[in-house]
């Protein structure tokens, strides 16, 4: 099990992306917290190495349609 410390930052608020993290996140079998902070949102997931490379891949790609990421940083 590893623990990984997320930051997006872009148009990431008042556009679906919470939500989307925690489905994307419950879909891959992953535990953690996803919040709003200043204008990004922080999430801390946890879970399988494989399932978190996977989670990251989605993440970027299948974000909703609204939200424009500018960083995803650890």
């Amino acid at each position: 099990m590893e623990r990984r410390l997320i930051r997006v930052s872009g148009i990431v608020q008042g556009v679906g992306f919470r939500a989307f993290v925690h489905r994307l996140a419950s879909e891959s079998g992953l535990t953690g917290f996803v919040r709003n902070e200043d204008d990004d949102v922080l999430m801390e997931i946890e879970g399988p190495p494989d399932a978190l490379k996977r989670f990251a891949q989605r993440l970027a790609a299948e974000s909703p349609r609204r939200a424009r990421i500018q960083n995803i940083g650890q």
